[in-house]
């Protein structure tokens, strides 16, 4: 497929726990439409007080942003 979605680069993240216990996040990236393997992270989430998947992903999209060393 030759797309032109008007920007090189895409992230997305997705919370997962069990049974809301031990809660983690990934972070996956496309640049030009194709997966970048290089640049997926996992992160262990710190707020542990309730499963909360609105506050967990605030939580790894601050940390993420933090990080200006990632493309």
């Amino acid at each position: 497929m030759d797309w032109d979605l008007g920007f090189a680069s895409l992230e997305a993240y997705d919370i997962s726990n069990i049974q809301g216990k031990e809660p983690t996040a990934s972070m996956v990236r496309f640049d030009n439409g194709k997966p970048n393997k290089n640049l997926y992270r996992k992160f262990n989430i710190q707020a542990k007080d309730e499963p909360n998947d609105y506050l967990m992903m605030r939580e790894v999209i601050r940390r993420r942003l933090k990080h200006d060393e990632w493309p």
